[in-house]
């Protein structure tokens, strides 16, 4: 009958989205143990020998790749470190949940991506309010355009859409209109 056929279609759509959340989560783990640690003041830096990782935050953690300028470095820091503060991961958290339960509704999909772009500009606005040069940063997150990612789980350094993220940091900060309607212009032309 239909309704047992799209309960198993259902069920096994759970279980697939279940097991790449799983996988991320795994990758995840498995970068942090692997890396070395360092206790910081509210938070764990890892340091990983593999050069393909983008530098991500999740938990109380901020994965960089070794080997990063002392003056990048400390750009990717305040960028991920805002990532801490917000608890952007209990967000992603949660927006994973939603897609386990919705595999089949973009909506979904689109409601993780939008999240992780409004994070992205949330930590580019407080890295230029902390008073490092907007142009050394913008110049940071143009470099460090490719990488690997962790979609569903994780907030990566070079996760958003470049293009928007770069003309919101000079967008005028005076008028909090015009940083409302950027955004809903950016969103409704990529939709």
């Amino acid at each position: 009958s239909w309704p047992m056929v799209i309960s198993v279609i259902y069920i096994l759509g759970v279980v697939t989205a279940l097991f790449l959340t799983i996988r991320s989560g795994y990758r995840i783990c498995r970068l942090i143990s692997k890396g070395s640690k360092t206790d910081k003041p509210g938070y764990t830096l890892v340091l990983t020998d593999n050069s393909d990782v983008s530098p991500f935050s999740w938990g109380r953690y901020i994965v960089v790749p070794r080997g990063a300028r002392l003056e990048e470095f400390k750009m990717i820091e305040a960028h991920e470190l805002a990532h801490l503060r917000h608890r952007h991961w209990i967000d992603l958290a949660f927006a994973q949940l939603v897609i386990i339960f919705n595999w089949f509704n973009p909506a979904a999909y689109l409601m993780m991506k939008e999240l992780q772009d409004v994070h992205e500009f949330e930590a580019d606005r407080d890295v230029v309010k902390s008073g490092i040069n907007e142009k050394d940063y913008q110049m940071l997150l143009l470099r460090n355009v490719t990488g690997s990612l962790f979609p569903m789980l994780a907030d990566s350094f070079n996760h958003s859409q470049l293009k928007s993220r770069l003309k919101l940091m000079m967008a005028p900060r005076s008028n909090p209109v015009s940083y409302t309607h950027l955004r809903a212009h950016e969103t409704l032309r990529h939709l």
